[in-house]
């Protein structure tokens, strides 16, 4: 992973890390924003303020993730690696401040069964995600 930021890495090394990303990087994306929507309907079961709020952001995030991720692959051969890299890169760290807010604001130590949904849906987002970006690493 040191070759997104590495300038002084072996160009042909970067080129190939590229390529192998963006071969099969829908799979997360869309199994990201699965475990989204049904996380948004438990939120709406429950009843939360913030069911709507985190759809919404889920939808958009997705929407400008899968965007991205069609363009750069519509138009592979005419960008640089640089900009597929940092899009990639951007994506992920999106997805990660997206589900690192949801821990931080939706935990509540007075509701054990609401945090515990919360534990596991947060680990599930590992777990689905993971074996999707094997294919990827």
């Amino acid at each position: 992973m040191r070759y997104y930021f590495d300038a002084s890495a072996d160009p042909k090394i970067f080129t190939e890390l590229v390529r192998i990303f963006y071969s099969n990087g829908s799979g997360p994306i869309v199994g990201n924003f699965i475990l989204t929507l049904f996380f948004g309907a438990y939120l709406i079961y429950r009843d939360y303020d913030i069911a709507n709020l985190w759809i919404s952001v889920s939808l958009i995030l997705f929407i400008i993730r899968m965007s991205g991720y069609l363009y750069i692959k519509q138009r592979f051969n005419q960008l640089s690696d640089r900009i597929k890299a940092w899009s990639f890169t951007f994506g992920a760290w999106a997805s990660a401040a997206l589900w690192g807010i949801l821990g931080w604001s939706m935990f509540d130590p007075n509701t054990p069964f609401d945090s515990m949904v919360i534990m596991i849906v947060l680990s599930s987002a590992s777990c689905v995600v993971v074996p999707l970006s094997e294919t990827i690493i």
